[in-house]
């Protein structure tokens, strides 16, 4: 299948999950380094629900709250939409993070 896709097109397809992917593996890092959480959660809970978000709202501190939220990070579909989220509130974190692999 993949056979009659052009090198770019496969790239494309492969790229964000590996940059998304990579990212997540860096979950300390995220619990410490990310300030804001309310607006990723405010991004995520569409896909979350209301009540895993309200779990994340009234978990205290920043640090808590980005434990909750990553716990419920367990599909593809919501490791895609946190990534987009973090690079939309936190791309200078992102990008140390992916400058560091």
């Amino acid at each position: 299948m993949w056979r009659h896709c052009s090198p770019n097109i496969l790239l494309r397809l492969v790229q964000p999950r590996n940059k998304r992917d990579a990212i997540l593996k860096h979950r300390t890092e995220l619990i410490n380094g990310v300030s804001l959480v309310d607006p990723i959660a405010d991004d995520m809970k569409p896909l979350l629900g209301d009540e895993k978000y309200q779990t994340i709202f009234n978990a205290g501190t920043p640090q808590a709250k980005m434990r909750k939220l990553l716990n419920f990070i367990t599909t593809t579909k919501l490791k895609e939409k946190l990534y987009q989220s973090l690079l939309k509130h936190e791309r200078f974190l992102v990008e140390d993070l992916e400058s560091s692999e």
